[in-house]
This record gives structure tokens, sequence and C-alpha cells, in this order.
């Protein structure tokens, strides 16, 4: 017979991009707690962690996952149960953005349905009000749900290209790709009549295509700006976020969007309300 050894692995830090990334997956959790119990005598060790302290839960007795001492264990009252508290302290964050079965330990949604139509709401009210790309970039950075659709492992905010760009986000999505994402107005015009792509649009992929091409040149010095290894990015694709839909040729938007490739994605407001109203129903049939 074959044997094998198990170890423990300690996930790695709960780094802003990585929390930032947490928030934008509508699965995820905003806190796990663990209770270890003993069957014989009932004694119990409760901890947690979140992505946010509780001060409701510490009043309760649930010890915060962060504080607990590196050598700590549990042992039970009559002694028949013991078990070392490190792995708690390590490794309860890398619960926080996985899905993870309620048998296992009791996990807080960090979506619900009511929390996301309000997001949706005020997303449309915002982009039908035609803010300057800048006051869209703040709201989505404030609500990384919209961006649920890239399955981000980490999302950097405002990332350097070189000493002279900066895209709006850049997001190492589950593929290993680094997307650099730009965002246009949303009355930013898609197509002439003639159903060919605006200067705007053109304009827009012509700064993604910059950024790629500074990225090729500068590879490992903008990943070291931005926080990313080069062990972790395999490709570097562009998306442009721009526009509305309504008033567009059908079949032109059809075949602006059938123009793009694996390397620029280009998704319209609409196509995010749209995402929202999938997730919404989803997440509500839960």
């Amino acid at each position: 017979m074959g044997h094998f050894q198990l170890v423990h692995v300690t996930p790695p830090p709960l780094t802003p991009e990585r929390i930032e990334a947490i928030k934008s997956d509508p699965h995820s959790s905003k806190s796990v707690r663990v209770n270890v119990k003993c069957r014989e005598c009932g004694s119990e060790y409760k901890t947690y962690f979140g992505l946010e302290r509780n001060e409701a839960t510490e009043n309760d007795r649930w010890k915060w996952a962060a504080e607990i001492e590196d050598e700590s264990e549990f042992r039970c009252s009559c002694g028949k149960t013991v078990y070392p508290l490190k792995y708690m302290k390590t490794g309860l964050q890398g619960l926080l953005g996985k899905p993870v079965s309620e048998e296992e330990v009791e996990i807080t949604p960090l979506y619900e349905g009511t929390a996301l139509r309000r997001v949706r709401e005020d997303f449309l009210d915002l982009i039908n009000s035609n803010p300057k790309e800048e006051i869209v970039q703040k709201f989505i950075q404030k609500n990384p749900i919209l961006l649920h659709m890239f399955s981000a492992k980490k999302i950097i905010e405002k990332p350097t290209i070189g000493t002279k760009y900066y895209a709006d986000f850049a997001i190492l999505d589950s593929r290993n790709d680094l997307i650099l994402i730009e965002i246009e107005r949303p009355n930013t015009r898609l197509m002439k009549k003639d159903g060919h792509r605006s200067q705007e649009l053109i304009h827009a992929f012509d700064q993604v295509g910059d950024w790629k091409i500074r990225f090729e040149e500068h590879r490992i010095s903008i990943l070291d700006e931005i926080g990313v290894s080069p062990s972790e990015v395999n490709n570097v694709r562009g998306a442009v976020i721009a526009g509305r839909e309504k008033g567009a040729d059908a079949s032109h938007l059809r075949a602006l969007k059938m123009r793009r490739n694996d390397d620029l994605l280009v998704m319209t407001y609409d196509d995010i309300i749209g995402a929202m109203d999938t997730l919404i129903t989803e997440i509500e049939r839960r």
C-alpha cells in the first residue's frame, strides 16, 4: 500500500488587491466562524475571521483569529480533546474567497439580493446621468461586485503602466490572465451610422493597445510596480467599457462585439446592468 502526507499550507496574505477581488465575487463570504467543541464535556473554543472585525461577534465570545497566539492550543476540561490553534490563525482567511459548505464552518454571505439590487439601481441612476469616466471609475471601485464577470483573484485600482500610462483597473483573473481595463463615459458614441467604430471608441482601443505594447517592453518592472508576480501571469488582455446600446443598430452592435478577440473585450454599460440582473436572479434563487 502507498502512503500520503497531509500538510498545512498558509494562504497568501489578505492584501487590499485580494480583498477587492473577494468583494467582486458574489459567492464569497464576509466572515467565517469555527467552533471547536469536545463531545464529552462540552468545552468549546470559538474563533472567527472576516473582511472586517465585528464587535458584536466578539462580545459573544468569538475570538479574532489573527490574535491567536502562535503555539496555543485548545484543551477541553476533561482532557480528551486537544487541538492546535495555529491552523485557525493562519488558515481561516483562505476560506473567505471560496465557496464553503455550511457543514464545515459557519459562513456569512457577503451579498444578498437586496444589497445587489441597491448597487444595480444606484449604478443605473449614475450612468443615466452621463457622468465623467472618473466618477464611474470611483463608483466601480467602491462596488467591485460590478466586475464579478471577470472572476478576479486580484483587483488593482489605477495601476501604472510604465511611467506614462494608467489603466482604470487591472484584474488578475482565475485563468491567470491580467486584464487591463479602460473605462469610457456612458454617453460615448460606439459606432457611426455605417456601423464602423466611432473615433472615441477607436481612441479607447488604441489606448489599450499602447498599454499592451508598453507592458511587453517592460513586463517585469510593471508587474513589480503593481504587486503581481511574473509567475502569476499567463497572458495580458485588454477590456474597454463604454457607451450605451439604446438607439444602436442591432446588427452593427452584434458585429462590434463579434469583432472582439481573446486579447480585447468590448463591453457596454448595458452589459454590466444585464450581468447584474442575471446575478441577482441567481442569488435570490439560493
